[in-house]
């Protein structure tokens, strides 16, 4: 219930017009479809995007942007409570076999953790990295159509951050970490 909350939140932001309601359906299929998909469970986002596009007529972008800007909470948070798990399994000592305090791994998570407050920090100001980390990749053509869709969801995502200061943060109150019971 709190992760479709943080969704309405960001939705309503630029729809006052989305109810509650129907979105805690759509997240309940959502969570269905992730659930019994191989990986890392997702998988269900584009049900969301449809959803907002059929019912309340949102573009395909802005409704991308929604679901992009939940994901990156949902990332935020989930990433903050590894980061206190782990500083808890290095304070109780368990990992000192290796008597190797600096570790690639260790900064591999930390750098984890930092990246959705540097990408929230770096939307809020204008600077775009999927689209940059896309756009780098040689063999991905520049100008495709799926690169100006990102381009596009990725800017109105920035444009959220910058207008809608208070949902964010207030999206961001309500985020539990997703779990396995990522209702």
């Amino acid at each position: 219930m709190l992760v479709t909350l943080r969704w309405w939140i960001i939705a309503r932001a630029d729809a006052e017009r989305i109810p509650y309601l129907p979105l805690l359906w759509v997240r309940v299929s959502v969570f269905g479809i992730s659930y019994f998909t191989l990986g890392p469970q997702v998988g269900g986002e584009p049900l969301q995007v449809l959803f907002l596009k059929r019912k309340y007529g949102l573009t395909y972008t802005r409704a991308t942007a929604s679901v992009l800007m939940g994901k990156l909470l949902e990332f935020l948070v989930d990433f903050f409570l590894l980061a206190v798990g782990l500083t808890a399994i290095f304070r109780a000592g368990a990992l000192t076999e290796s008597r190797n305090l600096f570790s690639w791994e260790l900064l591999g998570l930390v750098a984890l953790t930092l990246w959705p407050p540097i990408h929230f920090t770096l939307l809020y100001h204008r600077k775009y990295p999927l689209t940059a980390l896309v756009r780098a990749i040689p063999f991905i053509p520049k100008y495709a159509k799926w690169t100006r869709f990102l381009r596009a969801a990725e800017w109105l995502a920035g444009n959220f951050c910058r207008r809608h200061l208070p949902n964010l943060l207030g999206s961001l109150g309500v985020s539990p970490g997703r779990g396995r019971d990522g209702l």
